[in-house]
């Protein structure tokens, strides 16, 4: 406490305060009938306070390097990636920013990369999130994720993986698998031209020391 002034998980309680302003004055009148504001308060703060499913995405936090491989369509050859990432804590621990640095081996040519995404768990949702962004694009890639294996695979769907060859956009799946806390492997997934599931690109992480 300090100046009158309580900070909860990184979250003041005046700054809680407004979010209630904000929820009461938007909410549909009779939502939150019979709750007075200190309920209101505590319901917002169970929502803004990181849980588990935090925690254990704190374990990504660090240096690592990546060994990639990508393949187009079934069949194809994989095409080879070395890079690496720098996975940052900000906001409390509610969010993770991870910025990865590298190139990918394209026919012989190297091409270089470089992304930037936001992950974290919405706690309304019970779903892990994230945005992502690349040099290789000019738009946002949004998902959401489900855990299993106690939390040691979240697998991330999502609807806006750019297809500049059809001026659409493609689904696309992620699987994310904690192997222990010095390697993690993510794998996507596209569809195919039979509409089935095929591995797209394959990710192996690996603590830098």
């Amino acid at each position: 406490m300090r100046r009158g002034r309580v900070t909860l998980g990184g979250l003041s309680i005046a700054a809680c305060g407004l979010a209630v302003g904000v929820l009461v004055g938007t909410t549909v009148a009779g939502d939150h009938e019979g709750m007075d504001e200190a309920a209101m308060m505590a319901k917002w703060m169970e929502y803004a306070t990181p849980g588990e499913q935090h925690e254990r995405m704190a374990r990504f936090v660090g240096s690592w390097d990546i060994a990639g491989t990508m393949w187009e369509y079934p069949g194809a050859e994989g095409q080879k990636s070395t890079m690496t990432s720098k996975v940052s804590s900000i906001l409390g621990g509610r969010y993770f920013v991870e910025e990865v640095d590298g190139s990918f081996d394209m026919d012989g040519q190297s091409m270089p990369f470089q992304g930037r995404g936001v992950s974290g768990y919405d706690n309304l949702k019970k779903k892990h999130i994230f945005v992502w962004m690349d040099t290789w694009m000019t738009g946002f890639l949004t998902g959401e994720g489900t855990a299993s294996n106690h939390g040691k695979t979240i697998t991330f769907m999502s609807k806006d993986s750019p297809n500049p060859m059809t001026g659409g956009f493609d689904e696309t799946k992620m699987v994310s698998e904690h192997v222990n806390d010095d390697k993690h492997v993510d794998t996507f997934y596209k569809r195919g031209p039979d509409g089935e599931w095929f591995e797209h690109m394959k990710l192996v992480y690996k603590r830098a020391h």
